[in-house]
């Protein structure tokens, strides 16, 4: 029976010196730090896989920043697309009364060039904006990715922990079902 206490203790003593060793516990039954540090990460993978791919597809199918919802959502390009077609609207009425030269023309037409470039810029804002998220995405997942091998390493340490933590059933039910006996 002390041989078997001995043991016991040794095989409690190397389990602990390991959990504080390499921060591997047991959270519950089934799962311990590293499995669930690795479910959590391939949640994350899968999060920003997602993200990048959606932004890929965007770049790759748009032909024109116009065709970005994102584009067409924005209050402000909305706003100016409705300035400019009002203002084109009044310039070729304009121009049929007046010509191409008179002043109100001339005037109507700078209103016009201003708003396009206005309109220009906040377009080329939002897909700059748009690019700078499919390159903050792309980091992100190989970040998570380089994340989840460094985690995945810890599988050896895992298969140790799990090892010496049978060790100690092990040796707790022998030493029990010996303690049981000799009572």
């Amino acid at each position: 029976l002390n041989d078997v206490r001995s043991s016991l203790e040794a095989s409690t003593r190397a389990l602990g010196d390991f959990q504080k060793e390499t921060g591997i516990a047991d959270v519950d039954l089934a799962k311990n730090t590293v499995s669930q540090q690795l479910d959590e990460l391939g949640r994350q993978e899968t999060l920003a896989q997602t993200e990048r791919t959606q932004l890929e597809s965007l770049f790759s199918t748009v032909s024109s920043p116009d065709a970005v919802e994102n584009v067409q959502k924005n209050l402000v390009v909305q706003e100016l697309s409705k300035k400019l077609a009002e203002t084109q609207v009044d310039l070729k009425e304009q121009e049929v009364i007046y010509g191409e030269n008179h002043p109100a023309v001339i005037k109507l037409k700078n209103e016009a060039a201003e708003l396009q470039h206005q309109l220009n810029l906040q377009t080329n804002a939002i897909m700059r904006s748009l690019k700078t998220n499919y390159a903050a995405a792309k980091l992100r997942q190989g970040a998570i990715a380089a994340q989840v091998k460094a985690a995945s390493g810890q599988l050896g340490k895992v298969a140790r922990y799990n090892e010496l933590k049978k060790q100690v059933e092990t040796n707790s039910t022998l030493a029990n079902g010996l303690y049981r006996r000799i009572k």
